[in-house]
């Protein structure tokens, strides 16, 4: 593995497959607390549904990965390598961006992963590193897969 710099950057995107009452539902569950009677809620969501259905990007709870571009800057080289790997609204569409991803950066000896165990809701745990002494675990959600960072060291 080489040392150097790795630059990520993630953008995401609403969960754009749920329909519509799922959508309001979400909208719905936004609304401020001052809002009491049933007609004030009403207006509110439909007043209020664009920005913040949009922001629902932001949720990393629901989101989904629309790309990640990536620069990796090894210490040995003066030539910056770089990707963008899209992903998209479905399972398939992330798995497949994490796999081309991970192909990438093990290609340019930028990060190293394996396998360390598995919890019994079915989600991996991965160990990666970006460079010697530096380490994080992450986590591939089985239901999203969506990598999140649970620990560094």
């Amino acid at each position: 593995m080489k040392s150097g710099k790795l630059y990520i950057d993630i953008e995401t995107l609403p969960p754009l497959l749920w329909p519509e009452h799922e959508r309001t539902a979400y909208v719905a569950s936004k609304v401020p607390g001052q809002f009491k009677k049933p007609e004030s809620i009403a207006a509110w969501c439909q007043e209020n549904y664009e920005e913040t259905w949009s922001r629902a990007a932001l949720d990393w709870r629901i989101s989904r990965i629309a790309c990640i571009g990536v620069v990796w800057e090894p210490d040995d080289s003066d030539i910056l390598r770089s990707a963008c790997f899209v992903g998209g609204p479905t399972d398939e569409q992330e798995l497949r961006m994490f796999t081309h991803l991970a192909d990438f950066l093990r290609e340019h000896k930028a990060w190293a992963a394996h396998v360390v165990g598995t919890t019994s809701s079915g989600s991996t745990f991965l160990a990666c590193t970006s460079r010697p002494r530096a380490s994080g675990m992450c986590l591939l959600d089985g239901s999203t897969s969506s990598a999140r960072t649970i620990a560094s060291a």
